[in-house]
């Protein structure tokens, strides 16, 4: 996709142009330890400080929404604790859905979610253009799409 670069966009998020086929390159040069196809696109350094606890003790917090029209509030896996690396959301233990502990993940505002789960050598993408974000409907379809994807043997 080419983004329309005749208007100007200083935004921090929802401004990402990508396919899923690219969502899942990146999926797997995280999982390969910054290496894609053959090349080196991050150190195995780099991938590691970006997985790992940048929080120490804190733990992350359900995430309240501040406008209902964006966004509802957010609690990814209740009862589990989750920390920040300085990229993903890192869940400490198993999920419900089959995500291995320490997996990796995030999403967008539009519904638009990930995992990396480096025990399982998996990664998966789930992409809608649903607002608002963690959507009533979206949020347990992707719960659905990885427990079904985490069902088959890695």
């Amino acid at each position: 996709l080419r983004p329309d670069l005749s208007r100007e966009y200083y935004g921090g998020g929802a401004g990402l142009y990508s396919t899923i086929s690219d969502y899942l390159r990146f999926c797997r040069m995280i999982l390969n330890q910054g290496e894609l196809d053959g090349k080196r696109i991050l150190s195995p350094e780099t991938v590691g400080l970006m997985s790992r606890n940048a929080m120490g003790p804190n733990r992350v917090q359900p995430l309240p929404s501040f406008d209902a029209v964006i966004s509802n509030d957010a609690e990814f896996f209740p009862g589990i604790e989750k920390t920040w690396g300085l990229t993903f959301l890192i869940n400490e233990e198993g999920t419900f859905t089959g995500r291995s502990r320490e997996s990796l993940s995030w999403g967008g505002i539009f519904n638009t979610f990930f995992w990396i789960d480096h025990s399982r050598d998996s990664a998966g993408v789930f992409l809608t253009q649903i607002s608002p974000w963690v959507d009533k409907v979206a949020l347990p379809l992707f719960e659905s799409f990885e427990s079904v994807v985490n069902e088959v043997e890695p």
